[in-house]
């Protein structure tokens, strides 16, 4: 169940990434630095017309200037489990109309993307902006203060790009963390309370 804690190397994960506990959507490390994880959609520049280009270009440079703080980006791929998706979507029709309707197709639907994750690994890109607080005197309340307002602005400032934002809770950095570090495990194995609290006690 803690496979999250394990890796090829002589030193720990925690020793790795210094974590000392994830509390109150914030990732606590040593020495009293802070972090908060806010999950950004993207948007495929190339696409754009010349002009929409320029415009989000502007907009980018203006987002820049405008960070209450540094910065870090992040990037996760992912494979997709298209079994669990294509599951749920079965079960998600079933008391539906239109799966009566249109059965048929719906099933060579979902044969098709099985078929299809078989063949090929289906990956996703996850963009993540990381946001630090290392120098509050020791004072947590202060660095949870400035966290909270920091990513209040950058939110904001993110949603005049047309960006979706998300501010990462408890749940879901320990999911980040889990992802990375057993991939395989993840896909399968869903976080709850329970794997939290024993992941709780290793790190802490």
């Amino acid at each position: 169940m803690l496979d999250f804690l394990k890796n090829n190397h002589k030193e720990s994960s925690k020793q790795q990434l210094d974590i000392t506990n994830i509390e109150d959507d914030i990732l606590q490390l040593s020495n009293h630095r802070y972090r908060a994880i806010i999950q950004i959609s993207t948007i495929n520049f190339e696409l754009k017309s010349e002009s929409e280009k320029d415009i989000i270009t502007e907009l980018y440079q203006n987002f820049l200037n405008s960070l209450p703080s540094q910065i870090q980006i992040y990037i996760q791929v992912r494979e997709l489990d298209l079994k669990t998706y294509t599951s749920n979507f079965r079960a998600s029709l079933k008391n539906n109309d239109s799966y009566i309707k249109y059965k048929n197709q719906i099933n060579n639907y979902i044969d098709f993307v099985n078929n299809l994750s078989h063949k090929n690994k289906i990956l996703t890109r996850l963009f993540y902006l990381i946001i630090p607080i290392d120098d509050c005197n020791n004072n947590y309340l202060e660095a949870k203060n400035k966290l909270n307002i920091n990513c209040d602005i950058i939110q904001k400032n993110l949603t005049k790009l047309k960006l979706s934002t998300k501010r990462l809770n408890n749940l879901d950095i320990f999911n980040l963390f889990y992802a990375i570090y057993n991939p395989e495990i993840y896909k399968i194995q869903p976080i709850n309370q329970e794997l939290i609290n024993n992941l709780k006690k290793a790190i802490v």
